[in-house]
């Protein structure tokens, strides 16, 4: 199957490919799924990976475990060295690349990149990976915040390096790549993929007063912010702490709605 079990057997692992398989047409599938697969932790790593776009992966670098908690499985991230190495696009790549090969074992099923493109035929997974790329752009990522931290990282660190130039290059270099031209681009990519179905975009700016939060289509926005492109409709939705109570979103300055819960088109 192209994996490798180190402890215990593969029968919960076969399972949970097995329902991924029919999880598109058949509701008890995906429920199934949903006890063997922390889906939302799933979405969020193929999200993050895609955006990265980290050149030794998916064929190699995937590690997974199964909770004695929860007995759900759920995927490690590691081994990022190779990430914003830019070779095309990431999601042909992944359509391209369901087997790998080693010159003494042959070629073998990807299986782990086959599990997630099986469940991107799931409407509802579908929809939480899109939602999980578009934080991952806007607000994980978010060019500007990013500038911000990349600036008070080198501020804090440079004096240690003195004269050298190393430290310079390599700030100079993730303040290029990690730019609006970056997530304009990787989305580009994703809005190209068929499975993914996000055709329709158009760029947002979100946030909230802290400290409140905000949700986008169920889903936490990370750093109470958001800012560049989201696949529409969208819904978002302003969550005020107690003692504070909601007012309204404001656009141009002008309260539009003042239900918590409001859906972004292009009208």
């Amino acid at each position: 199957t192209g994996v490798t079990i180190t402890n215990g057997t593969a029968t919960a692992f076969n399972e949970l490919c097995k329902y991924a398989r029919n999880a598109a047409s058949s509701t008890s599938a995906w429920e199934n799924v949903k006890q063997l697969l922390d889906v939302d932790e799933f979405a969020n790593y193929f999200a993050l990976e895609t955006y990265l776009a980290n050149q030794d992966w998916p064929q190699n670098n995937i590690k997974m475990f199964r909770s004695t908690d929860d007995g759900r499985f759920h995927v490690i991230l590691q081994d990022l060295d190779a990430c914003f190495h830019e070779f095309g696009n990431t999601f042909e790549r992944m359509e391209n690349n369901q087997t790998y090969g080693y010159a003494v074992a042959g070629h073998k099923e990807n299986t782990l990149l086959t599990l997630f493109l099986n469940l991107m035929n799931r409407e509802e997974f579908r929809q939480r990976f899109v939602t999980a790329f578009c934080l991952v752009a806007g607000s994980v990522f978010e060019p500007a915040a990013v500038s911000a931290q990349l600036d008070a990282l080198y501020a804090e660190v440079q004096p240690a390096y003195g004269s050298s130039t190393v430290l310079a290059g390599a700030y100079a270099d993730l303040a290029d790549i990690l730019s609006e031209t970056w997530q304009q681009e990787r989305f580009r990519y994703l809005s190209s993929w068929n499975r993914a179905k996000a055709y329709d975009y158009a760029p947002v700016s979100l946030s909230a007063e802290q400290p409140a939060t905000l949700l986008l289509n169920g889903q936490p926005v990370p750093c109470t912010h958001f800012n560049g492109p989201l696949v529409l409709p969208a819904t978002v939705q302003a969550q005020a702490p107690r003692g504070y109570r909601f007012t309204g979103w404001l656009h141009n300055g002008s309260v539009i709605s003042t239900d918590s819960i409001y859906t972004i088109t292009h009208d």
